[in-house]
């Protein structure tokens, strides 16, 4: 057991585990989940600080560090030190700094399914080692790493039902597919949510040109009826964002050829009607859509025309800028968007030559290179 806490003045949602007095000073900093080492350095007023990957974009970080037991590039477990407790940056005493990032953004940590308090005052948890990095994870082609490391899968099958599999445990077999609606009339593919709880969200279309949701209230729950998410007119299968403030953002193309949104105005509340976001008129297909650090939305969608064209938020909840194209046309799937570790935006087509092309930024919110450039040939 640990006491933990948080200082408003520090970095937005970090905590701080301590022992009371200095006798933390020494005690092993274990890996929260299994990973990739990406740093273990010095960092200013972090100290020395290691931070792992741990893939789908989520990332841990523990700072203030007094030595290290790891280096970069090392494949740790979950439960693995990682160094010792100290007092290295700017700390006034011996403790662990623990953060949990997703998508470059630090989140409010979850650890074993509890939710950590952020109210100035010292609190006691109690980690099966250790955290698992459950803030949120969204797969928009029916498929999601969750927090356990398990995969999950969700597809529409032929009876026009949303039906789901997946792994009791990480890296182990699949359960049977388990039918999850009953109304029969589910088209494409299904886009999928895992909240700060570790419960599930999904979203589906219609034939009839609707987003349908179901969730479940706890992880591993049974999910809830399903439910329309916004007005008609939609157009293709929906892509799914779950914002930093733990609220989800659905993002579609309409029937009229526009990119549509709506999203949460607090958090497990109910969607407003489609907002319109572009008005071309020429957009077919998903749209993608990332999160940069400062909790802003990027989106880009295709057109009829075969190139794609992308807007974004210079602030989060702000408006979208115009739609601007990007790299070169001959594009004939939908756009495949991620955040970079460094910041910056990769973007991926089938640019029509039968493989996969991207282009990216060189530095985080500048521009993207002119030309699709193929990748593996």
């Amino acid at each position: 057991m640990r006491d933990y806490y948080h200082y408003s003045g520090e970095v937005s949602n970090a905590i701080d585990f301590n022992i009371a007095g200095s006798a933390d000073f020494g005690t092993p900093a274990l890996a929260s989940f299994s990973g990739t080492v990406v740093s273990a350095k010095y960092n200013g007023g972090y100290g020395n600080e290691v931070v792992v990957d741990h893939g789908g974009g989520w990332k841990s970080r523990v700072a203030h560090l007094s030595a290290f037991s790891v280096g970069v590039g090392q494949v740790v477990q979950r439960g693995q030190e990682l160094g010792k407790v100290g007092s290295t940056g700017n700390s006034s005493g011996p403790h662990l700094h623990y953060e949990q990032i997703a998508d470059g953004i630090r989140v409010p940590i979850v650890i074993d399914g509890v939710a950590m308090i952020y109210d100035g005052l010292t609190h006691q948890h109690t980690s099966n080692n250790c955290a698992q990095a459950t803030g949120g994870r969204e797969g928009s082609d029916g498929v999601i790493v969750l927090s356990s490391g398990a995969i999950a899968m969700y597809r529409v099958g032929s009876d026009g039902n949303v039906w789901g599999a997946s792994q009791a445990v990480m890296g182990g077999s699949f359960g049977a597919w388990q039918q999850l609606s009953w109304e029969g009339d589910y088209v494409g593919r299904p886009a999928v949510i895992q909240v700060s709880n570790g419960a599930i969200a999904l979203y589906a279309r219609t034939r009839g040109g609707t987003i349908r949701g179901a969730s479940q209230s706890v992880a591993g729950g049974a999910f809830s009826g399903w439910g329309q998410v916004g007005g008609g007119g939609v157009a293709s299968d929906p892509a799914v964002k779950l914002l930093a403030n733990g609220t989800i953002a659905i993002y579609v193309t309409s029937t009229l050829g526009n990119v549509s949104g709506t999203s949460q105005s607090t958090v497990g509340g109910s969607f407003p009607d489609w907002g319109q976001l572009s008005w071309d008129g020429d957009y077919v297909g998903r749209p993608a859509v990332v999160q940069v650090s400062n909790g802003a939305v990027a989106l880009y969608a295709r057109t009829r025309g075969g190139v794609v064209r992308g807007a974004s938020q210079s602030v989060a909840g702000g408006a979208f800028s115009a739609w601007g194209q990007i790299a070169g046309g001959g594009v004939v799937s939908d756009p495949r968007a991620v955040l970079a570790a460094n910041g910056c935006i990769a973007i991926y087509v089938d640019a029509g030559a039968g493989y996969v092309s991207g282009v990216s930024q060189s530095t985080p919110g500048g521009p993207f290179g002119t030309e699709w450039q193929p990748i593996g040939t």
